[in-house]
Formats: C-alpha cells, sequence, structure tokens
C-alpha cells in the first residue's frame, strides 16, 4: 500500500530521492508495521481474558469447546490462544 504509494521516490541510487524523504518514509513504514504487530498482540489479549473471564464464570471444569462457544471465537483460534506461552 505504501510501497505503491511512494513508487520510484524511495529509489537512493537513481540520486532523484531526497534523503529526508527517504528517512520519513522509512520512519513511517516502520511505525506502521509496529502498529500491526501492536494491535496484533493487543487482539491475543483481548482474547486471552474473553477465554479466562468465560472460564471464571463457569461453576466448575468445562471444555475448551464450550468455552469457545461462551465467547464466539473459532474453536481453532480458542486453543491457539490457550496455549500462547508469551514466546
Amino acid at each position: 500500500m505504501l510501497d505503491n504509494w511512494l513508487g520510484p521516490r524511495l529509489r537512493e541510487d537513481d540520486g532523484l530521492c531526497d534523503p529526508l524523504f527517504v528517512k520519513l518514509t522509512r520512519t513511517i513504514k516502520e511505525n506502521i508495521l509496529a502498529d500491526k504487530e501492536n494491535r496484533a498482540s493487543i487482539q491475543v489479549i483481548e482474547r486471552m481474558m474473553q477465554l479466562l473471564d468465560a472460564l471464571a464464570r463457569e461453576p466448575g471444569p468445562t471444555s475448551l469447546k464450550h468455552l469457545a462457544q461462551t465467547t464466539g471465537l473459532h474453536p481453532s483460534t480458542a486453543h491457539r490462544t490457550s496455549c500462547r506461552d508469551g514466546g
């Protein structure tokens, strides 16, 4: 998306590119990528909290399939989220 807009402006080797422009666009791209990673991390935390809240409402042991149904998560998503070790 950003590369399409920038097009040839990022080619430093042709000498037509302003170094400040190159630096700013790289910073923007890095911030966009970091923002995507942060949103993914937040989404995982939100899903974990959904599962923990649903588990806390249960009077006893329950299946992961039931927790997935309760939270509206797909069973495979609930499984992946519950197995995350932070690494």
